[in-house]
């Protein structure tokens, strides 16, 4: 992703986006990063993409730790499990 990013000018995020088929992304500029990512020769790295559902982002652990208070009762449920899974 990052020869393709440089090679079209713009940030790895937006070249990961336009693979995902963001909405955030304008048609064009997403047709020309598919385009260079066939020519290229572009093959997604399916361990990284299984590691990004597996890997706990930073923000969501400090948010379970302290979540607002005005949240639904079910939701200290919800925390209650993952802080259980996160231990075993």
């Amino acid at each position: 992703m990052k020869e393709i990013a440089k090679k079209l000018g713009v940030s790895v995020s937006t070249v990961s986006r336009a693979l995902k088929d963001s909405p955030e992304l304008h048609e064009e500029t997403k047709r020309k990063i598919v385009e260079m990512a066939k020519e290229m020769n572009y093959q997604p790295n399916l361990l990284a993409q299984s590691l990004e559902s597996v890997v706990p982002k930073p923000w969501a652990s400090s948010y379970l730790r302290s979540p607002p208070t005005f949240l639904h009762p079910a939701l200290a449920v919800f925390k209650t499990t993952l802080t259980q899974e996160n231990t075993m």
